[in-house]
């Protein structure tokens, strides 16, 4: 037997949630913004908020191997619910989102991937897995530090060409 279509019930209350009118996220090719996100059902945007929020508790506990290494999965679970309840402290608080502290400067995100290109190479040649987290990080911090002067020139050169290709394109994405 067929099921019954389920159906709205067009006096459920709701409330109203206000964004900024300059709101806009785009993921894999898509856009939603304040405009369209005003036009659709209640419905929809309560699937918008519920997945969103289980998503962020849920990416609050992702941990990487060499956080977990030599916890058991009781300190392991203990720890993702601290993360979890700091998570959901943040949301309510509304500090998640929020930026805090300064974020990194054009110069400093090419050198960051100049950087990680230097480490992708140097693992490939010994013929290692790239690193991650907090391994990761340290090799960063380390070829940073040691070659910064040469990183920061070939930054520099890109950068200079990044500039060069978007002026360029003129007004090609908009």
């Amino acid at each position: 037997m067929a099921k019954k279509p389920s159906t709205t019930n067009s006096a459920e209350a709701t409330i109203t949630v206000v964004l900024p009118a300059d709101f806009s996220i785009s993921a894999h090719g898509h856009t939603l913004d304040a405009n369209t996100l005003s036009g659709m059902s209640a419905k929809a945007v309560a699937y918008l908020v519920a997945n969103g929020y289980k998503q962020s508790l849920t990416d609050a506990a992702a941990f990487t191997k060499e956080q977990k290494e030599g916890k058991s999965a009781a300190e392991v679970e203990a720890l993702a619910s601290s993360k979890r309840e700091s998570r959901h402290t943040a949301i309510l608080g509304g500090d998640v989102g929020a930026v805090v502290g300064s974020r990194a400067t054009p110069i400093e995100k090419f050198m960051r991937d100049v950087a990680h290109e230097r480490i992708r190479a140097i693992a490939t040649a010994k013929g290692v897995k790239m690193p991650k987290g907090d391994v990761l990080k340290a090799a960063v911090e380390k070829i940073m530090a040691r070659d910064n002067a040469d990183i920061k020139a070939e930054a520099e050169a890109r950068m200079s060409a990044a500039k060069a290709a978007a002026a360029d394109a003129g007004d090609l994405l908009g």
